[in-house]
């Protein structure tokens, strides 16, 4: 059996990160949400975590997208 792929959403939008979880899982991939950058900078400094894509929010709670984007 083939490694999911793992996709990591950042979005402060409870309802957005369900709704993206939903559909992603359905496609088979692995799904981690967190609800700001600085959840998803500390997920992504953890040594076992690894990701294939990430999808970010604009505008989040505690820094912008493009420079959560620029830090990752």
């Amino acid at each position: 059996m083939a490694e999911s792929l793992t996709v990591l959403v950042v979005d402060d939008e409870p309802d957005v990160c369900w709704a993206l979880e939903t559909l992603l899982r359905r496609e088979r991939f692995t799904v981690v949400t967190v609800g700001n950058g600085t959840e998803a900078l500390r997920w992504l400094k953890e040594p076992e975590q690894a990701c294939h894509l990430i999808l970010i929010d604009a505008k989040l709670s505690d820094i912008e997208g493009v420079d959560l984007a620029r830090r990752i």
